[in-house]
C-alpha cells in the first residue's frame, strides 16, 4: 500500500471474470492534461478534491487508454496516500479537512460501484477506501473493503533462498509452480543453509519480508488462488525492490532493478484454469525495502 510508500511492496490480487465489453466512449481522454489540471487546482486550493476524483472517473471510462491505470493511481496518491520524503505527517488531500475526507470517501464508493469493467482500478480504489475506513475507526467497513481489494489474509513466506539477491532472481524459481509445497528449501549458508515455509499474516496487502529472517537474499511470497471456473486474475505489484511475479509458472509482472530504488507499480493479468493456481512473488531483498 502507499501509507509508508518508500519501503513498501504491495501485492494486490483481484480475481474476477473478464471485463464486459461495452460501447466505446466518445471523445479522447487527455489524462495527462487532466492530472496537470488537478495539480494546478490543488496549488490554488489545497482542499479541493474534485479534479482528482473527476480524473479517476474519466480514466475508468477510457480503459483502453494506456495511461488509464496510471491516472487512477496518481489521483489516489494525491487524494489518500501522498508521502513527501523528508517531511513527517499526512500530506494527502483527505487529511487537510474533514469535508475533503467525507466527500472523497463517498465519491470513491460511488466510483467503485460503477467500475465493474475496470478490475485493477477497482482494487486500487478499494485499497484506498480500506485505509480511509481505518483512519476514522470504521473497523467493519475496513474489513469489507479489504476483502474487496483482493488482499490475501495470509501468505507463505520462504527465504532467503539465494544470494546475491539479484543473481538469485535470474535463476529458475525454487518454488514449484504446482503441487504440494516442500517443507524445506536450500537457503543461504552458513546461517540459513535450510529454510522452511512459514505462514505470515498480512497487514492489509503488506508483508514484512524480514518476518522470518534478517538475512538478505531472494524471498518468495506464495499465494495459492482457488477458482471454481477458468478466468482471469488481475494483479498490481508495487515495490522498491527488483521482483518477478509468476502465476502458474509463467512470468506475469516484472519490476526490473534498473527502475531505481523508489516504489514502482506494475500491473498484469493472467488466464488461469479452474482449481488451484500458485502465484509466487520473487523479491530480491538487498535492503532496498523490507515489506511486501
Amino acid at each position: 500500500m502507499w501509507r509508508p510508500l518508500l519501503l513498501v511492496v504491495v501485492l494486490c490480487t483481484v480475481a474476477c471474470t473478464a471485463p464486459t465489453a461495452g460501447a466505446p466512449k466518445e471523445g479522447h481522454a487527455d489524462l495527462g492534461m487532466a492530472l496537470v489540471g488537478s495539480k494546478l487546482a490543488e496549488a490554488h486550493d489545497p482542499h479541493v478534491a474534485e479534479p482528482y476524483l473527476r480524473t479517476i472517473e474519466v480514466a475508468i471510462d477510457h480503459p483502453e487508454d494506456p495511461w488509464s491505470r496510471a491516472a487512477v493511481l496518481a489521483s489516489l496518491e494525491a487524494l489518500v496516500w501522498r508521502d513527501v520524503p523528508g517531511l513527517v505527517g499526512d500530506h494527502a488531500i483527505v487529511h487537510r479537512s474533514s469535508e475533503a475526507l467525507v466527500t472523497t470517501s463517498a465519491r470513491l464508493q460511488r466510483i467503485w460501484s460503477g467500475a465493474k469493467g475496470a478490475p485493477l482500478a477497482r482494487g486500487l480504489i478499494a485499497t484506498a477506501l480500506h485505509d480511509l475506513a481505518l483512519r476514522v475507526g470504521a473497523i467493519k467497513e475496513a474489513a469489507i473493503w479489504r476483502r474487496r481489494a483482493g488482499c490475501p489474509a495470509a501468505v507463505t513466506l520462504v527465504g532467503p533462498l539465494g544470494s546475491p539477491p539479484l543473481s538469485a532472481l535470474d535463476r529458475p524459481s525454487a518454488i514449484p509452480a504446482r503441487g504440494a509445497l516442500p517443507n524445506k528449501f536450500v537457503g543461504v549458508a552458513p546461517f540459513a543453509a535450510t529454510v522452511r515455509p512459514e505462514t505470515v499474516y498480512t497487514d492489509a496487502c503488506v508483508v514484512d519480508l524480514r518476518e522470518t529472517s534478517a538475512l538478505r537474499g531472494e524471498r518468495a511470497v506464495v499465494v495459492d488462488i482457488d477458482r471454481d471456473e477458468p478466468g482471469r486474475v488481475y494483479v498490481a505489484v508495487t515495490t522498491s525492490n527488483a521482483a518477478r511475479l509468476e502465476i502458474g509458472g509463467e512470468l506475469v509482472v516484472e519490476r526490473p532493478f534498473g527502475l531505481g530504488g523508489s516504489p514502482v507499480t506494475r500491473f498484469g493479468v493472467a488466464e488461469v484454469e479452474a482449481g488451484r493456481t500458485r502465484a509466487v512473488l520473487r523479491v530480491a531483498d538487498n535492503a532496498d525495502g523490507r515489506r511486501v
